[in-house]
Parts: structure tokens; sequence; C-alpha cells
């Protein structure tokens, strides 16, 4: 059995084959790998670091729904405060509005 080399740098990957620790990706439909350590990281999550099989837009699904679910919480509250009466304002503020 031969040593299992990088597709992109063809330094040694350390690992075995698919399965066996290998790291493989899909980029535009076109699957990527094995990979190195060092060569992985260009297809790492730019959030979290991990490794993603497919990014969206740089980062992975779990960063995507992540940001998304924050950025609509936040326009949500953006638009409802400014909707609020200046009445509606202070009531708000002495709640403890956030």
């Amino acid at each position: 059995m031969g040593i299992e080399c990088c597709d992109v740098c063809d330094d040694p990957t350390g690992n075995a084959g698919r399965g066996e620790g290998s790291i493989f990706v899909v980029r535009n439909g076109k699957e990527i790998g094995p990979l190195c350590d060092v060569c992985s990281g260009d297809f790492s999550c730019s959030q979290c670091g991990e490794i993603a099989i497919e990014l969206h837009e740089g980062y992975c699904l779990d960063c995507t729904t992540q940001n998304q679910e924050e950025l609509d919480t936040h326009n949500y509250t953006y638009t409802h405060w400014h909707q609020l009466s200046s009445a509606g304002r202070e009531k708000a503020i002495k709640r403890g509005y956030t």
C-alpha cells in the first residue's frame, strides 16, 4: 500500500484513506482530497475553524444558520424599536428593553 498524498500540495497526509481520517471536501460540485492538515485549513469555516464539506460564503452551515438567526433578531429588534412611539420607547426603557 502506498503513502496517501495531499491532492493540493502532494505532501503525505498521514492518513490511510477514506474512512481512516482522510479529509475530503466538495467545492463547486467537485470533490477535492485527500488533503493534508495544512491544506485542509483552506477549507475551514472562517468563524469556528472546523473543516466543512461545503462552505457558504466562507462559513459552515451551522455558523451560517447561527449568523442568519442573529441578523434576523437584530433586524426585528431594530425595526420594532423604530416603530415605537416616544411613550412606547420610554416604557420599553423602563422595562429594560433588549
